[in-house]
């Protein structure tokens, strides 16, 4: 079975016996499943916990990063800008991948300034464009 399009919100951790420190990362099976499947396009909205590394996510941080399939990434330092009701440590983020692309991926950072006064919320965004180099 071929799909074009892939998008996905995957669970992002299996609970440890102890609960809190002992859960395990598991969005990142979802994601590499996903690209096994080989759609034209895949969009995810992923813990970005992985960009930092360990809790054995060493290997798909590099992998993700080496993929010059992946074309946009979107990371938010506070998952609350995007799920206000949801607590999500280390932020939340989005990416395409496109099955197709070999171009530089367009990497932004995007952090909401808290309201003050009669002032409404304010988004920010710092855009880099980064050559991602594959194996």
């Amino acid at each position: 079975m071929q799909f074009d399009v892939i998008i996905g919100n995957p669970p992002y951790q299996i609970t440890g016996g102890g609960g809190g420190t002992n859960d395990s990362p598991i969005y990142d099976l979802f994601v590499r499943q996903a690209m096994r499947l080989e759609p034209r396009f895949l969009s995810m909205v992923i813990p970005s916990r992985w960009m930092a590394g360990g809790r054995g996510l060493g290997e798909f941080r590099a992998e993700f990063l080496g993929d010059r399939r992946v074309r946009t990434l979107v990371d938010y330092e506070n998952a609350k800008d995007v799920f206000p009701t949801v607590g999500i440590g280390g932020g939340i983020c989005y990416f395409l991948w496109i099955a197709n692309t070999l171009e530089c991926a367009t990497v932004s950072t995007t952090e909401m300034a808290r309201p003050s006064g009669r002032f409404p919320a304010i988004w920010t965004s710092s855009t880099s464009w980064y050559a991602i180099s594959g194996p």
